[in-house]
């Protein structure tokens, strides 16, 4: 077995140090967290509007931090994990009107969870000029 020279290995301490600032994988973290909510929510026997109520709070808490369109991706995800789509004849998946709201719902809980919190990093706004100077 060969060993390349360039690619070092890192070291065991240092593995997982930059994880928190890797936006893909905190997002599969989310993702992940939120399966595991459903699972949970599935152990427990919740009802189903009372586990589409804990997952968005779930996602909202989950999507804190990201960017809006991660955020966005969180409520798909959380939609998807809840319902989905509801079936049609043969098999065929339709978007059910009271699905359609529960997507709009999850995305509007996902992406709105920033609104009042700190911004996401990165997002902030350019520094305002006033009128005739510089």
């Amino acid at each position: 077995m060969s060993v390349d020279r360039d690619t070092a290995p890192v070291p065991a301490d240092r593995s997982l140090a930059g994880i928190a600032d890797d936006d893909g994988a905190r997002w599969a973290l989310a993702a992940a967290a939120l399966v595991a909510t459903v699972l949970a929510c599935a152990v427990v026997r919740l009802e189903p509007p009372a586990t589409l109520v804990v997952l968005a709070l779930a996602a909202a808490m989950l999507a804190r931090g990201h960017r809006w369109i991660p955020r966005a991706g969180l409520g798909g995800v959380a939609w998807a994990l809840v319902t989905g789509f509801g079936f049609h004849r043969y098999g065929q998946l339709v978007p059910a009107g009271p699905d359609l709201v529960r997507l709009l719902a999850l995305l509007a809980v996902t992406t709105l969870a920033e609104a009042r919190g700190p911004r996401a990093r990165g997002c902030r706004p350019p520094a305002r000029r006033r009128a005739g100077r510089g």
